[in-house]
């Protein structure tokens, strides 16, 4: 069926003060969907936050934007959204905070159909060596969630690799946190998740690693629902002719590149 454009495009942000940048979506149980960005205001009292709005299936805002994260120390960024069971919704991001005891963690916020919080954010990575970056999220037909991150620990005795956890749908962690690559050669950055229709999801990632005969290679490898590997990662991109890229802290999702 062709795509066509349903109505004219419209501004997300109801908070207008500095910039709004690296927006993440995810549709609702219901029909309505919620947006999810970095802003640059000063509304948590320090620097940069993330801030959500619900919107009816119309396009129709459902209120105001608000601020997702309740911890405020130091700058929160790069937010993932997904939807979760019974019309609630989970956002992760990356936040400077010092609360894992190291540089940046991985922080999550439960939210209620309705934008409330289900309780404040926690952290996600219990891996707290070196820097953690990139979340991105996703939901499980049983109604967990997983979130899958880089990490800059040298868990996989190399570069940076990307790790994973599990959580259950109160929040709580359903296990430790997992190296998802099972390639360790260099880096391991900028992951990607989403589901499978039978309950296993998929990451993929940016390598460092020469598998594909040139430089940077898409890597990817598929997880059974209970965080175990179904395999080993493979090179996903067929294209291999190299181009300058640069290493960077956005990157393709799991479904293209």
């Amino acid at each position: 069926m062709p795509i066509g454009r349903n109505g004219q495009d419209f501004i997300v942000n109801s908070t207008t003060d500095n910039n709004q940048g690296s927006p993440s979506i995810a549709a609702l149980a219901d029909g309505r969907f919620v947006a999810t960005w970095t802003s640059s205001d000063s509304g948590d009292g320090s620097g940069s936050c993330i801030r959500a709005r619900v919107y009816n299936a119309d396009g129709s805002a459902a209120g105001n934007d608000f601020i997702v994260n309740s911890t405020t120390e130091s700058a929160q960024v790069n937010p993932s959204i997904t939807a979760l069971a019974g019309g609630r919704f989970v956002v992760t991001w990356e936040s400077g905070d010092a609360g894992d005891g190291s540089g940046s963690c991985i922080r999550a916020r439960l939210h209620n159909a309705d934008g409330s919080a289900a309780g404040n954010d926690f952290i996600v990575n219990p891996t707290t060596a070196d820097g953690q970056f990139n979340p991105s999220v996703t939901a499980l037909a049983d109604g967990r969630f997983v979130v899958t991150w880089e990490s800059d620990d040298t868990g996989d005795g190399s570069g940076a690799c990307v790790r994973g956890r599990v959580y259950n749908a109160n929040g709580t962690a359903a296990g430790n946190d997992f190296i998802v690559n099972s390639t360790t050669d260099n880096g391991q950055f900028s992951p990607s998740i989403t589901t499978l229709a039978d309950g296993r999801f998929v990451v993929t990632w940016v390598s460092e690693d020469a598998g594909d005969g040139s430089g940077l290679c898409i890597r990817g490898r598929v997880y059974n629902a209970n965080g175990t590997a179904a395999g080993n990662d493979f090179i996903v991109n067929s294209t291999t002719e190299s181009i300058p890229l640069h290493r960077s802290r956005r990157w393709p999702t799991a479904a293209s590149w």
